[in-house]
């Protein structure tokens, strides 16, 4: 993908466990101008044909987030999970237009 789209960067191994991997990648992208960033977990749990949904989407919206409606995880990550979309609500509602999509 990348002789097709130059601009494509991947970054697989930043040295940092996963919060702060998350926390590098964003900055990186940030600092280089992004116009887009997508982030999903290597976990086998979401779908690639699901991007689509979101592309189609993003002219519309500021940010798009995705939310599982059936988890692969323990109890426990599922309500960590549930805390931080709250938290991401709360935050980010009164600074951009948003749009939820949901996937089974």
């Amino acid at each position: 993908m990348q002789k097709e789209m130059p601009q494509l960067k991947i970054m697989s191994n930043t040295g940092k466990s996963h919060g702060a991997k998350l926390l590098a990648l964003y900055k990186y992208a940030i600092e280089a101008n992004a116009d887009y960033i997508f982030q999903t977990d290597s976990d086998g749990q979401t779908n690639p044909k699901d991007f689509n949904y979101f592309w189609e989407q993003k002219k519309e919206y500021d940010i798009i987030c995705g939310n599982r409606t059936n988890r692969g995880d323990g109890f426990i990550r599922a309500i960590i999970e549930k805390i931080v979309c709250l938290l991401l609500n709360i935050f980010l509602m009164s600074r951009f237009q948003m749009q939820m999509l949901s996937f089974v």
